[in-house]
């Protein structure tokens, strides 16, 4: 057991439930291990989520077939968060690793931004499915401290799988960066962070997104501005 954390449900209601760590995870031929779970109600159903579907680049379902099919995962967690398994090639009869294509075509140069006051450094790709998504924005939720937040968007493929990195901080909070794959549907942007809060983007007046955040903390909205 490792202590317990407040959830945000789809109905906007909060629960909080009791976290643990499940040591070894396995589907098909696809093993995570230290994987954060969350205790449920006892006549609830098990649910899979972004604690471990994170950890691969992009997941599809075949309803016809009922397959989940797991693509490119890169890297487990370390440290006290796991270690890396040997089974990473493999496929199995729940989990394909077909590659996908690369999000990383047409790359350029690695560049710098400044983001909430830090300097964070990324690569971005041109063209490719939204690409009006593509580059930094920063802004501040409309929260108590009118905390900093930053988006940038390095790339998109064709599935509209996108390679992003938020940062947030400041405000006498910590700053933070982290690194994850979104998913762009019905033109809005949305990934959930390590905590499972999610984040939605949406395109609005030009050079600026309308952004929502949905986690802990309640609901939050806040205009990024394009800055790079």
């Amino acid at each position: 057991m490792i202590g317990e954390s407040t959830y945000v449900l789809a109905d906007g209601s909060k629960k909080k439930a009791a976290k643990f760590l499940i040591r070894e995870l396995k589907i098909g031929n696809q093993i995570l291990r230290n994987i954060p779970g969350s205790v449920g109600p006892a006549n609830g159903s098990l649910l899979l989520g972004q604690s471990f579907l994170s950890h691969f680049d992009s997941w599809t379902f075949d309803n016809k077939r009922h397959v989940l099919r797991l693509a490119g995962k890169t890297s487990e967690p370390s440290g006290e968060n796991g270690s890396p398994s040997s089974d990473n090639n493999r496929p199995g009869p729940i989990a394909s690793l077909s590659a996908p294509p690369s999000a990383r075509t047409n790359e350029s140069s690695p560049q710098s931004a400044m983001a909430c006051g830090k300097s964070v450094e990324y690569t971005a790709m041109r063209g490719g499915s939204g690409s009006g998504f593509l580059g930094v924005w920063t802004g501040n939720w409309n929260s108590t401290r009118r905390l900093c937040g930053a988006l940038i968007v390095q790339g998109i493929d064709p599935r509209g799988i996108a390679d992003v990195i938020y940062v947030y901080g400041g405000s006498g909070l910590p700053w933070k960066q982290q690194h994850r794959m979104a998913m762009l549907n019905s033109n809005v942007l949305s990934f959930q962070d390590d905590q499972g809060s999610t984040f939605r983007f949406r395109l609005g007046a030009p050079g600026e997104l309308d952004a929502n955040f949905m986690g802990q903390a309640g609901r939050l909205s806040g205009t990024f501005q394009k800055s790079n």
